[in-house]
């Protein structure tokens, strides 16, 4: 970023260092807004689940819902003092032998669907040393609450998400377990073809099973992927 500023204006306005104080008191400011503004919107509240329908028309262009995606994303650690330019450079030749030991660092991020349509990003507040101030559930929980409290029927809510169990366990803390999920794309892809692969008897016939099924579950057409699954597939073992 530092680099991007200086290409951009011409001088070195803002160190990397300063760059990252900045983010980072900025980070904290916020965090303490989102702490007071959730605890107090939930200490307002007595509602443990919020209510969703359990089914929603989710093939009707017309039918009302409302969308919350969640996901976590990932990062590699940064250390916190930075240090002489060969001796990163050498720990950087040492961690790419070895990737096993680079550190990981995960951040969850909801966005849910307002009621003026706009959307609303949501993580979780966090303290000095980054630790949540707050579960990402009650955060979710609060914004859900703040849009649509005033409503006493049960909410069209669908949540969007690459099947993760972390995450399957917090959409079931904030509304139980009857909330609508929608396994995303790229995640649905990935785990037919890897099911596909143990199922299939050779290559040709995955191709062929995999063509099928991907232009119907594109469509929503589960009953009849399922019904070819049962009656076309002849499995190997």
């Amino acid at each position: 970023m530092a680099k991007l500023i200086e290409r951009v204006s011409g001088s070195r306005l803002l160190s990397d260092q300063k760059i990252s104080q900045i983010v980072s008191e900025k980070a904290l400011h916020l965090s303490q807004e989102m702490h007071e503004d959730t605890a107090r919107i939930l200490d307002k509240t007595d509602i443990e689940l919020i209510k969703v329908n359990s089914k929603v028309d989710i093939y009707n262009a017309e039918s009302p819902e409302i969308l919350l995606f969640d996901d976590g994303i990932q990062v590699k650690g940064q250390k916190s003092n930075r240090e002489p330019k060969a001796k990163r450079e050498g720990e950087f030749a040492r961690k790419s032998a070895n990737k096993s030991q680079t550190q990981r660092v995960i951040t969850d991020v909801a966005m849910l669907q307002k009621v003026n349509q706009k959307f609303e990003y949501i993580t979780a507040p966090i303290t000095q040393q980054g630790q949540d101030l707050l579960s990402l559930a009650d955060m979710v929980k609060a914004q859900v609450i703040k849009e649509y409290g005033s409503s006493t029927a049960p909410l069209d809510l669908v949540a969007i998400t690459d099947g993760a169990k972390v995450i399957r366990q917090r959409l079931a803390t904030v509304f139980g377990t009857g909330v609508v999920v929608i396994l995303d794309w790229y995640h649905l892809c990935k785990k037919l073809r890897g099911l596909m692969s143990m199922i299939a008897i050779n290559k040709v016939e995955k191709s062929r099973h995999l063509k099928f099924l991907f232009s119907h579950l594109w469509q929503g057409k589960t009953a009849i992927a399922l019904e070819y699954l049962r009656t076309s597939v002849i499995v190997k073992n």
